[in-house]
């Protein structure tokens, strides 16, 4: 099976992690495939090795900054 690339990573810190949820639906919701890591890897699975794999479907990524790292 073939498996379809993804069309955006999307890199955040846990912290972020309801807004990044809502940015994920987004993309959905317009035909896009986002990678988010826990709706892709596996409960049990290697991290690292699952996005090491992911980094090499993906066309391009998306740096999520939330307001919490200002604020350290």
């Amino acid at each position: 099976m073939i498996e379809r690339p993804f069309d955006v990573f999307l890199a955040h810190r846990s912290v972020d992690k309801p807004l990044i949820r809502k940015i994920y639906r987004a993309l959905k919701a317009r035909g896009l495939n986002p990678w988010l890591d826990e709706e892709e890897i596996p409960p049990g699975t290697s991290f690292q090795e699952e996005l090491q794999q992911a980094i090499g479907r993906v066309k391009t990524a998306a740096i999520c900054i939330g307001l919490g790292l200002t604020h350290q």
